[in-house]
């Protein structure tokens, strides 16, 4: 789903920037974006392409997107991360709520 997002096709007119913006202005934030990206994604700045501001909150890997972290988190078991608890599950259930705000506006 996140991918879907990201490209911008969502009926609800989220794309990237706004998915950046939404992870950047969560409480984990600060822990899951690079400190040289976070302003730009508070600010809905489009990210260059090749750039990586997002970092696993436990390995530290940079990532290039959102999709990216997640896919990193289900598929290392090394990270301890999780798609449902810990701070990649807040994040999940901060996005939720993002979007489901948007979509009762």
């Amino acid at each position: 789903m996140i991918g879907h997002l990201e490209k911008g096709t969502c009926h609800l007119n989220i794309n990237a920037q706004d998915l950046n913006s939404f992870a950047a202005s969560c409480k984990q934030g600060r822990v899951l974006v690079n400190d040289n990206y976070y302003d730009d994604m508070i600010n809905f700045e489009e990210i260059p392409t090749g750039e990586n501001p997002f970092r696993c909150p436990t390995c530290k890997t940079p990532l290039p997107n959102l999709s990216g972290l997640f896919q990193h988190v289900h598929h290392s078991a090394i990270c301890g991360q999780d798609l449902n608890r810990g701070t990649i599950g807040k994040l999940v259930r901060w996005l939720e709520r993002q979007c489901e705000q948007i979509s009762h506006n």
